[in-house]
């Protein structure tokens, strides 16, 4: 049976060493795990890489003294005169021994005696190349010797477990210290020397002796790692290695585990900061510590993900992949290998640091995509289809230059994008990868998750006026020297192509498309003209000219609505007319005007251009449920008894003393009859007649007014109307003279000339009574009637 078979028993078995006090149960002696004051880190044990070669094969780890000094520490004093920091073992001289099968040393001449332990270790060690520590710790985790204060004559017998079947008596032959430790050691190095069983590469490890506990595929990775398996056969699973020292489950084996608990806690680490294996083969390749890569300042670390390793070096890193193929990584690659490295998507690397690209660059090959680096744009992941693209368009040495970002694949949709020096290229969802030209991105708003959605194809030049399109999900770029780059998306492309696109006179757009207008719509600028779409109308250019006469009022969003019809294409100073869905504009020789219109204010407005600009928005409020608004030169008056009508100025000059549209002239009736100087307006309650822009209230229903109008020298008024007089009469004073009416008699103005000959009689109270016609002239001669009489004034003087 091979010693590899042999150790299965002892692996079991070794368990027996691990609790926290020494006692005996049936043949298993249990002891406290090891001095030191800190417990091994399991989480870093790595099945397929326990321990470094070079740690593992040191022929000159430690001195005879330094066994000895070890020994004396972990045992302190002895019990039985049987602890191996004192005891002596006989060994007879050893010639040097080769592998039958390969040839190779595994172990040179030893020179026999008597000696103590600590001696013999060191001889060994020198002898074996195998290091003292790793003998030390075998002794522990076998038999617990290293440890043990009272070992008994069966332990050390089976010091190492050399010859010890798990079936049968450990053989005779082999028993005692001496030959155990000759024969352990020199069985340890066989296993490399003779290429004995497990060697470097994938081998299936079980857990336990008990097959159903199952096992997993491990990549062991070193010399060192697979002489461990050769000589205990069983790697710890999960609970093995989550109990410590302690015991684990039905599964658990722990021969391996306490290896790599007792040399940590013994000696600190398993690792080393020498180069060797793979790694070392890589090295070399670059020059060693002469290359860019320097000196290495850590030792090899495992654990990776799917069993990797890797050794850090002053200039960059080389890492070992689960094939136990070796790649550097350069420092400045680093950065766009990203923070997870190996374990994110990029993996591992699977060509080395490449440099002598076109500025100085770099790029490197991973499992899951490439990094380039460059001086002045730094290092940057690229996913494979994104590379794809890149290499089609002659990468770094092309347009688009170095990456300036890391891919980003976590885009809307789950599709992925990247920036680069000139430009960018994204993949969609569905898997199409394309070019975005620089000139391009600035129409591309909010990029994938604004209203273009991810290109479909690259950015295509050529056009009319050296211009270039691309196609996305949702509309289009344009892009010319003359307007920039535009994106044109919803219903307006098709509009745009009914007037020959960019080949048309409409010309390239100076605008990106404008959605979320009135009534659903979109509008985008273009160099001949602008078109507007609704869902209502569809979509029409609207030319230049018109757009002076449909602005002002509140184009698309006002009264006006969108257009109903199409314009000529082309051409200056045409004549024409376009409809929209509120009016229509008449184009004479290249001007618009809006000539007719559904909406009342609108009409109003057509009515008396010289109204001029609005000034403020439509207010309402006023009596009679009322609206107005206020433009430069007048305002518009509505109401729902009399309709929309302008007032212009001159017009509200007379119109407000008499309270406007609360007073009792109300409300217009009617827009002015003329647009020039000269005009009349009706209200509800009179007109208003205008002369070369001079306006004078003509008429009135108003009794007041009407007395008011027919003696124009009695100025402003001084008071309110006041009642309460004779017959029920009531007056009103102003400035040259008084208003009086009655019931009885109506309402007549009374001049100051008349008042001094009728006051003094009592006036509506005295012989004469209540006036009953105006004065029958405004000048300074007149007649005027009276309840019982007549006045006479001739030249400003009254009598009757």
């Amino acid at each position: 049976m091979s010693v590899a078979v042999k150790r299965a028993r002892r692996s079991v078995i070794a368990v027996a060493s691990v609790s926290i006090m020494t006692f005996v149960v049936g043949c298993l002696v249990v002891l406290s795990p090891a001095t030191s004051a800190n417990a091994a880190d399991l989480s870093q044990f790595v099945p397929g890489n326990i321990i470094d070669d070079p740690v593992f094969y040191d022929g000159s780890a430690m001195t005879s003294p330094q066994i000895q000094s070890f020994l004396d520490q972990k045992i302190g004093t002895c019990q039985n005169g049987q602890c191996i920091n004192i005891l002596t073992a006989s060994i007879s001289s050893r010639a040097a021994t080769y592998s039958s099968k390969t040839g190779n040393l595994i172990c040179s001449a030893i020179q026999g005696g008597s000696m103590l332990v600590s001696e013999l270790i060191y001889r060994v060690q020198t002898a074996c190349g195998i290091s003292a520590k790793v003998i030390l710790v075998t002794l522990q985790k076998e038999q617990g010797l290293v440890t043990n204060k009272a070992p008994s004559s069966t332990k050390l017998d089976a010091a190492m477990g050399a010859n010890c079947p798990d079936t049968a008596p450990c053989d005779p032959a082999y028993a005692g210290i001496g030959p155990q430790i000759v024969t352990g050691v020199a069985q340890l190095k066989t296993y490399r020397a003779a290429q004995f069983a497990r060697q470097i590469g994938t081998y299936y490890i079980p857990y336990s002796t008990n097959s159903a506990c199952l096992g997993t595929y491990l990549n062991i990775a070193n010399y060192a790692t697979a002489a461990l398996y050769n000589y205990t056969p069983y790697q710890p699973n999960a609970a093995s290695l989550a109990a410590g020292y302690g015991l684990g489950d039905a599964c658990s084996t722990y021969g391996n585990r306490n290896f790599y608990n007792y040399f940590v806690d013994w000696f600190g680490t398993t690792r080393s900061l020498g180069v060797y294996g793979p790694i070392k083969d890589r090295y070399d390749l670059l020059g060693g510590a002469a290359g860019y890569l320097g000196k290495s300042t850590s030792g090899q670390i495992c654990g990776l993900s799917r069993g990797g390793c890797y050794q850090v070096f002053e200039g960059g890193l080389i890492y070992l992949n689960p094939q136990s193929y070796a790649y550097d990584v350069a420092n400045r690659m680093r950065a766009g290998w990203g923070p997870q490295a190996e374990w994110g998507w990029m993996g591992y690397p699977i060509s080395g640091t490449n440099c002598g690209l076109t500025a100085g660059g770099c790029y490197q090959v991973f499992e899951g995509g490439t990094v380039f680096w460059s001086p002045a744009t730094g290092s940057h992941s690229m996913s494979p289809k994104i590379g794809q693209k890149y290499g089609t368009l002659n990468a770094e040495w092309g347009p688009l230059g170095y990456p300036v970002s890391d891919v980003d694949c976590g885009l809307q949709g789950g599709g992925c994008g990247m920036n680069f020096q000139q430009g960018a290229i994204y993949t969609s969802p569905s898997g199409n990868t394309s070019y975005v030209a620089p000139r391009m991105l600035p129409g591309w708003t909010d990029r994938e998750r604004g209203p273009l959605g991810y290109p479909i194809s690259d950015t295509i030049c050529g056009l009319a006026n050296g211009g270039c399109y691309q196609t996305f999900d949702k509309g289009l770029i344009y892009w010319s020297p003359a307007t920039g780059a535009a994106a044109i998306f919803g219903s307006i492309p098709a509009v745009y192509g009914t007037n020959d696109a960019e080949w048309g006179w409409l010309g390239y757009p100076t605008s990106s498309t404008r959605c979320g207008l009135a009534k659903g719509g979109c509008a985008q600028t273009f160099q001949g003209a602008s078109l507007y779409w609704s869902p209502a109308t569809g979509g029409y250019a609207v030319r230049p000219e018109v757009m002076p006469a449909w602005t002002p009022h509140g184009a698309e969003a006002g009264p006006l609505g969108y257009p109903t019809s199409a314009p000529p294409k082309g051409g200056t100073n045409l004549t024409y007319t376009q409809t929209f869905e509120g009016g229509v504009v008449t184009v004479t020789n290249g001007v618009g005007v809006l000539t007719s219109a559904t909406d009342p204010w609108v009409t109003a407005k057509i009515a008396s251009p010289q109204l001029g600009a609005a000034l403020s928005d439509v207010r309402c409020g006023l009596s009679q449920g009322g609206c107005y608004q206020v433009f430069q030169h007048g305002s518009i008056y509505s109401s729902p008894g009399t309709g929309t009508f302008s007032v212009r100025s001159e017009t509200i000059a007379v119109w407000t003393p008499h309270g406007a549209e609360s007073g009792p002239l109300g409300y217009p009736t009617g827009n002015p009859s003329s647009t020039g100087s000269t005009y009349t307006q009706s209200f509800q309650g009179g007109v208003v007649t205008v002369t070369n822009g001079v306006a004078v209230l003509t008429s009135a229903t108003d009794p007041w007014i009407t007395a008011k109008i027919a003696s124009p020298q009695l100025g402003a008024a001084l008071s309110d109307v006041r009642c309460g007089l004779s017959q029920g009469g009531c007056y009103q004073v102003f400035q040259h003279g008084s208003i009086f009416s009655s019931p009885g008699t109506g309402t007549y103005s009374v001049r100051p000339e008349a008042i001094a000959v009728w006051a003094p009689l009592g006036a509506e109270w005295g012989q004469m009574g209540y006036p009953t016609s105006n004065p029958s002239s405004i000048g300074s001669t007149y007649t005027q009637t009276f309840q019982h009489g007549t006045l006479t004034v001739t030249s400003g003087v009254a009598h009757w």
